[in-house]
């Protein structure tokens, strides 16, 4: 891996931080999210974003190129296919965030054209 992806990569693992942090605030950590009835569905989207990136994950430990720009694509048609949910779930509970499923989208997609330029 080049192409400066090591940046890139910087950013997902902020970007999943991110994330994290919406999944806490729709949990009881948020005194507003405990009485709130669809705090539990918003926590379940945030998570079920994140582990669909367990795949880039392993395809990086086993540094198989093909195989990351192939989870990357995965990860991103699942993103998309669920982004009416997940933009959804960032509003159930008040808290400050500054992400978006297309800033993710867009990271990913940052990701796989270095990967396919470097190959």
């Amino acid at each position: 891996m080049s192409n400066n992806i090591e940046e890139n990569l910087g950013e997902l693992i902020m970007f999943v931080s991110e994330v994290i942090i919406s999944a806490r605030m729709s949990t009881a950590y948020n005194p507003d999210a405990k009485y709130n009835q669809d705090s539990p569905v918003a926590a379940m989207w945030f998570m079920n974003m994140l582990h669909h990136i367990y795949g880039i994950g392993e395809a990086i430990k086993a540094k198989h190129s093909p195989a990351i720009i192939s989870e990357i694509q995965d990860v991103k048609q699942a993103w998309i296919k669920d982004k009416q949910f997940i933009d959804m779930a960032l509003r159930t509970n008040k808290h400050v965030y500054s992400w978006d499923v297309n800033y993710g989208l867009a990271l990913l997609e940052k990701i796989e054209v270095k990967l396919k330029n470097s190959g």
